[in-house]
């Protein structure tokens, strides 16, 4: 049976599975479920607050500026008989607004999303924009230096306003986050045993054991631990969590093809091989070894997604964008160019799942659509199908690993088939090599 790769989770010293530690653990759930009102995002807040008291204030001063009128005069010719050409009121109105909505989204609702500050700043610029062409200055004898004022400050602070939020909330609250959630991590298979060694395929029929009389005590385990932890959970983490698994099943599947592989590059011991699989669509494989201890490449590569860069070959950025839960998350990539230029730079958002079944350690992923990393106009949203990770000890050498990396990806746009087999065969090898080198630095 398939699912008995997973009773090989099972901790047979405890009896319980390893992962309802991680799963009970407050702090894991909460850095997970909730967010949290971050350093920049206070500063922000308080951006938004100083905007509307700048407005505000520079307004007041404006009014009593008004060719030496008293101020209550200044104020019923502003406010009482409010006219768009001739006052200036409806800004610090556009700038209460503005406070409003920015203290409402980002504040009261902590979103990362952009939108929010998208609208305020591209409707104060318009506002401003209209009110500068039908604007009347008054009489010849007004001072014009508080209206440049006021208007430039409301424009340049909206401004402002979002560079903050999208250059410094939102990557440095990922970050924080990303750091805090790869410490609670680390210990994920700290307690589990190593099975014995299978033979040299990685996904073998051996791998399929599953002691007599075990099968029923597992479930029953698996199944607590996750009605326990779909409590905690959003319908739509449940959704992803699903999706995981059911790509982790066929991700072990494709694992098991061993006929069909035409090789496309051998060098350096880094096999790099393709085949086209039922549905017609045209997979990858790259088959190579490490000197190094399996479970310490599993903890080094899987669990330390932002890293990629180091040995990722074409990967020019990685990072966690939301952890679901100890076993499955999302992960934004994006490479720079391939193939001498032929391929432009590709971003792809991937679900994540993790296990280890029998003594191979498995990591799958699939292309998701996440709210918090929507298509950005400088990469084409590239896509993959089910594929993934098998690493595990070599045979009789436990300080050497043996890996295999399926890749199943859509490329989007106008590319013949032979510009994308060249592109991902240099691609694959040269990951092969960078991770080589980077294990040799880490772990050798």
């Amino acid at each position: 049976m398939m699912s008995s790769f997973v009773s090989q989770e099972h901790d047979a010293e405890s009896g319980s599975h390893p992962s309802a530690a991680v799963s009970s653990n407050p702090v894991l759930l909460s850095s997970a479920t909730f967010r949290t009102f971050s350093p920049s995002r206070r500063l922000f807040c308080l951006l938004a607050a100083f905007d509307f008291l700048a407005t505000l204030f520079i307004w007041i001063l404006y009014a009593h500026a008004l060719s030496g009128q008293a101020f209550k005069d200044a104020l019923k010719k502003e406010v009482v008989n409010y006219n768009f050409e001739t006052s200036l009121f409806d800004i610090v109105l556009l700038a209460l607004w503005r406070m409003i909505i920015l203290l409402l989204a980002y504040a009261l609702f902590i979103s990362r999303k952009w939108y929010a500050v998208a609208a305020t700043t591209a409707i104060t610029t318009g506002f401003l924009l209209i009110k500068v062409v039908l604007m009347q200055f008054g009489s010849p004898d007004g001072d014009a230096t508080l209206y440049y004022l006021l208007v430039l400050s409301s424009l340049i602070l909206s401004w402002v306003e979002s560079w903050v939020l999208d250059v410094k909330v939102i990557p440095t609250e990922i970050k924080v986050e990303q750091r805090v959630l790869q410490e609670e991590r680390r210990s994920l298979l700290s307690d589990e045993r190593r099975g014995p060694f299978t033979p040299y395929s990685l996904v073998s029929d051996h791998s399929f054991y599953t002691p007599e009389a075990s099968d029923s005590e597992i479930e029953s385990d698996r199944e607590d631990h996750e009605h326990l932890a779909a409590r905690r959970l959003s319908q739509q983490d449940q959704e992803y969590i699903q999706k995981g698994k059911e790509t982790m099943e066929k991700t072990w599947e494709l694992m098991g093809l061993n006929d069909g592989w035409k090789s496309e590059k051998v060098k350096d011991g880094i096999i790099v091989e393709s085949r086209v699989i039922p549905s017609g669509k045209k997979i990858y494989r790259l088959k190579a070894s490490l000197d190094a201890k399996a479970e310490d490449v599993f903890n080094l590569v899987v669990m330390h997604p932002e890293d990629a860069p180091k040995w990722g070959g074409n990967v020019t950025y990685s990072c966690v964008v939301r952890q679901i839960d100890d076993l499955t998350d999302i992960v934004y990539n994006s490479t720079g160019e391939a193939g001498g230029g032929m391929v432009a730079s590709r971003d792809f958002v991937n679900l994540r799942r993790w296990e280890k079944r029998g003594d191979v350690f498995v990591s799958c992923n699939v292309a998701v659509e996440c709210e918090e990393m929507p298509p950005k106009k400088e990469h084409i949203r590239a896509t993959n199908g089910p594929g993934g990770w098998a690493i595990r000890e070599a045979e009789g050498n436990p300080n050497r690993t043996e890996y295999v990396w399926l890749f199943d990806v859509d490329l989007k746009g106008w590319l013949p088939q032979s510009v994308i087999d060249a592109a991902m065969s240099f691609m694959l090898y040269q990951t092969g090599q960078g991770l080589k080198s980077y294990i040799r630095e880490h772990l050798g």
